[in-house]
């Protein structure tokens, strides 16, 4: 059933099914354009400019055009978690709102992966509301110099938020999760880039 708002269209890159880098179990990754925070040495660089590539779309319809196109039944997709990165999802809280709302009462969880830090998140109601539906956050600037070997985040500074409304995802687990990388038939590297030199560990998808 279609989501009556009044939220932007949401600009995204694209979306990928099925990653396990993203998140525990299997995933959808949503990736969105835009990012108004630029933290030096961030992957995903080529994401930042909303001027040009990917594609806008009402974010009440996403849900649905992703099952459609990976052929995941309602059933299914209850098994299966989402992930929303990018650049920075927080950059359209209004439009992600809508968006982790449908994603909420979809799939198995929800977790987000943004730069702004709980306290700038909770200065900014729309932002705080989005929190409300996600069941874990990965939080704060990315620090090149202080990167993580693992748990869910790029650099150790980040802050992992678990909301303990829902209990599909521990804690512990979030903390530790291994660090690898995926390269899907489209081209799209995902996960956690190793730097230069680094042994890379790669999941076949």
């Amino acid at each position: 059933m279609k989501m009556r708002h009044n939220a932007p269209l949401l600009h995204i890159e694209g979306y990928v099914y099925p990653t396990v880098v993203n998140g525990p179990g299997r995933r959808v990754l949503v990736a969105v354009r835009g990012c108004s925070l630029k933290c030096p040495g961030c992957v995903n660089e080529d994401l930042w400019d909303r001027t040009g590539g990917g594609r806008y779309i009402d974010p009440s319809d996403l849900v649905d055009l992703i099952l459609a196109e990976t052929g995941l039944s309602i059933e299914e997709a209850a098994e299966v978690g989402i992930t929303i990165s990018g650049a920075e999802p927080m950059d359209q809280a209004a439009s992600l709102f809508i968006l982790l709302a449908k994603a909420q009462m979809t799939f198995k969880n929800v977790i987000v992966f943004t730069g702004y830090t709980l306290e700038e998140i909770s200065e900014d109601p729309t932002k705080l509301a989005c929190m409300e539906w996600l069941d874990a956050a990965a939080t704060g600037r990315y620090d090149q110099g202080w990167k993580a070997a693992k748990g869910l985040k790029g650099s150790n500074n980040q802050e992992i938020i678990k909301n303990e409304y829902y209990q599909s995802l521990d804690i512990v687990e979030l903390e530790n999760f291994p660090h690898l990388t995926e390269i899907h038939p489209n081209g799209l590297t995902t996960g956690f880039p190793p730097e230069e030199n680094d042994d890379v560990s790669l999941h076949s998808v």
